[in-house]
């Protein structure tokens, strides 16, 4: 049953977030010979290069062969074991643009299997500057998320924050997440006006009613 407006105990309750979502997809092509895209909660990569010769062209089949096999554990929701795998994926094939895709899930992993300590760790070894946009943007983002789930909400939405600021598919999410870290941690006009922003920049997302509400608490 729908109500035009939304009690406080539903604007309390947190926001369902996505660190990744299939928008990457359209973004991604026109950015990076490299594609990903995740979309709820399931991982489904499709990996393009350029052959340059026979030995690249078996190497890139050896490394996405690599990946799309943790992706299935990935996809089952054994996450611990996923992240157990993409590890040795992203070391196997650092030098490939399966690397950071690995590592960046890996450390997706390790946030879903309740491990935030293990997500940061992972995610501080593949610094910003060497990530081609999209993917650097989805670093931030994860970082903000691994922060949130640690409970340290200045420093998470400084995360999400940085995230919004690369620009890129997962800027509505960033500005959503700084302004729930920034409301739990007692900067409430901080996080009405985030909300707004949102609401004003984003006029055709599903949640915004739920968005305005919380823009007008």
């Amino acid at each position: 049953m729908s109500k035009d407006r939304m009690d406080r105990k539903e604007l309390r309750q947190p926001d369902e977030f996505m660190v990744v979502t299939g928008n990457a997809v359209d973004w991604a092509r026109k950015n990076t010979s490299t594609v990903l895209a995740i979309a709820g909660g399931l991982a489904a990569v499709f990996l393009g290069v350029v052959f340059y010769n026979s030995y690249q062209a078996a190497q890139v089949r050896e490394s996405n062969g690599d990946f799309a096999s943790s992706l299935s554990t990935f996809a089952s929701g054994e996450y611990g074991s996923a992240a157990t795998q993409l590890d040795g994926v992203s070391q196997r094939w650092a030098d490939t643009p399966v690397g950071p895709l690995a590592a960046l899930l890996e450390a997706n992993s390790q946030l879903r299997a309740g491990d935030a300590d293990a997500a940061l760790t992972t995610l501080g070894g593949l610094p910003s500057a060497e990530l081609p946009p999209y993917l650097a943007q989805q670093r931030e983002l994860l970082s903000g998320a691994a922060l949130e789930a640690q409970e340290n909400w200045a420093e998470a939405a400084s995360g999400y924050a940085a995230a919004a600021a690369a620009g890129g598919p997962y800027t509505a999410e960033a500005m959503i997440g700084e302004a729930r870290c920034r409301e739990r941690s007692g900067d409430a006009a901080a996080a009405r006006e985030l909300y707004q922003k949102v609401v004003d920049e984003y006029p055709n997302r599903f949640d915004k009613q739920l968005l305005e509400a919380k823009a007008q608490a």
